[in-house]
């Protein structure tokens, strides 16, 4: 289980399980983290958020946008890829490689090693 970490802004703070986390994506100087059904923000930038959460199965496949590769259902059309949360997410066709490539190296590490 991995560890928990806070996302908090004027309203509210939320302890989230990295695990949990489908996407996150920046607007401006905001960040805006979204598990479930659910979304919570921070004033904060991309780089520091992904450095406190810790976890390499988040990663990134644009400036402003990463995902969580436990949550990928499907790659499709070259540029576009599918969430477990009915989230399509479309990107450039080196990044989609770059993170195709992440998730079939995550689910062989996961399926074929000792």
């Amino acid at each position: 289980m991995s560890k928990t970490f806070e996302i908090s802004n004027r309203f509210q703070s939320v302890q989230l399980n990295p695990d949990d986390i489908c996407y996150i994506r920046q607007d401006c100087r905001k960040i805006i983290v979204h598990y479930g059904s659910a979304s919570n923000w921070e004033h904060s930038s991309m780089e520091e958020i992904l450095s406190r959460i810790g976890n390499q199965d988040i990663v990134r496949c644009h400036h402003s946008l990463a995902v969580n590769l436990n949550h990928i259902i499907s790659f499709y059309d070259d540029r576009a890829l599918l969430l477990d949360s009915g989230k399509v997410i479309l990107m450039c066709r080196a990044k989609w490689l770059l993170v195709k490539r992440a998730w079939e190296d995550k689910y062989y590490r996961d399926h074929y090693s000792s």
